[in-house]
Order: C-alpha cells, then sequence, then structure tokens
C-alpha cells in the first residue's frame, strides 16, 4: 500500500503530445532476397523506420513500375552503411531505379544539408509530403519521411537512353515510384 502510495504520488501531468522513444526499428519479417557482401546493413544510422524497400514490393508492382524484378540488387557498398536500399534496371538495361533511406530529422533537415540542389516544389501524396529534385542531368529523385528515416525513390536514365526535356519524364517516375512506397511505407 505504501509503495502504491509513493508511486501515486510521483504522477505529473504534462501538456503536449507523446513522442515515441527513438530506438531500432524492426525491420521487415520478410528475409532479404540475397546475402548482404558487408556486415551491418542494418545499423544505428539507417534504422529509423521498419520499412525495407528490398522486400517491400512484389514482381507484378515492379514490372508495373517499369523495374524488371531480376535485376535487384543491394546498394550497400561498405560494412555499416548510412543508408540501406535496393536497385533495378529497366527490361532493356536503359534507366535505373533505386530506392534507399537512411536517418533523418525531418525533411526540412535533409533538404538544408542538401541545398546546392535545385529543389522542386514539395507535394503532399496520400498525406505525406514530398520532396524532388533532379540528379545530375540523367535523373531525379522523390523523398519522403517513414518514421525517423528518409525514403528516397530515384529514377535515372543510363548513358543508352536521353533524359526527357528538362528531366520532366524521371521526375514523374521518381514520384510514382515514391507513391508506391508511400502505400507501403509506416
Amino acid at each position: 500500500m505504501a509503495a502504491a502510495m509513493l508511486v501515486s504520488a510521483c504522477a505529473v501531468s504534462v501538456d503536449g503530445e507523446a513522442v515515441p522513444e527513438r530506438g531500432p526499428a524492426t525491420t521487415s519479417a520478410r528475409p532479404l532476397p540475397f546475402v548482404p557482401k558487408y556486415e551491418g546493413r542494418t545499423n544505428e544510422r539507417n534504422d529509423g523506420t521498419s520499412f525495407e524497400p528490398c522486400t517491400a514490393y512484389s514482381d507484378d508492382e515492379l514490372r508495373a513500375l517499369g523495374a524488371d524484378p531480376r535485376t535487384l540488387e543491394d546498394v550497400m557498398i561498405s560494412t555499416a552503411p548510412n543508408y540501406r536500399g535496393c536497385q533495378w534496371q529497366s527490361p532493356d538495361g536503359t534507366a535505373f531505379f533505386s530506392q534507399e533511406l537512411g536517418n533523418e530529422t525531418s525533411l526540412a533537415a535533409y533538404k538544408a544539408k542538401q541545398s546546392r540542389r535545385p529543389w522542386q516544389p514539395d507535394r503532399v501524396i496520400n498525406g505525406k509530403t514530398v520532396i524532388l529534385t533532379t540528379e545530375r542531368d540523367a535523373g531525379c529523385f522523390a523523398s519522403f519521411m517513414s518514421q525517423n528515416a528518409i525514403i528516397h525513390s530515384a529514377y535515372t536514365v543510363g548513358s543508352m537512353r536521353s533524359p526527357s526535356r528538362g528531366l520532366v519524364d524521371e521526375c514523374n517516375k521518381a514520384i510514382e515510384w515514391a507513391t508506391l512506397a508511400i502505400s507501403k511505407a509506416p
């Protein structure tokens, strides 16, 4: 009884909204379709969301987007990278789809870090703010927040295909790719 009184005496009411504790998110329950080449694929720099692009899509969804599901590759190029994700090619091998994610505090913080980029006006897709920019002279990426991470959905054309004027087609494809991701990500 004394312990219960002591605990109840310590209760304090605080105005505001609860903020979930930041910690490692549980990644997809589906196993990766490959064995990572390096250790630490998911780590404290890219564990801010449970979303896993390498297992999120069916083959039919990837084909409808224009990607060949058989070309899936891990984007990891070192031990414990600050991002994780996968990439795919178009069936003719002239365009590339990638989806990468890393921990981030907000879209505004990311845009500030990447202020040299030519950011287009933000969009709202299914309730999520999406930021959009071109990538070199061959592609575009659309990004949104999922839990405590930013997800980048990129579409680029290779040297065997000319990009569209103003990269309009590439940016539209990046938005389509991000829209599919938004339908899957928490």
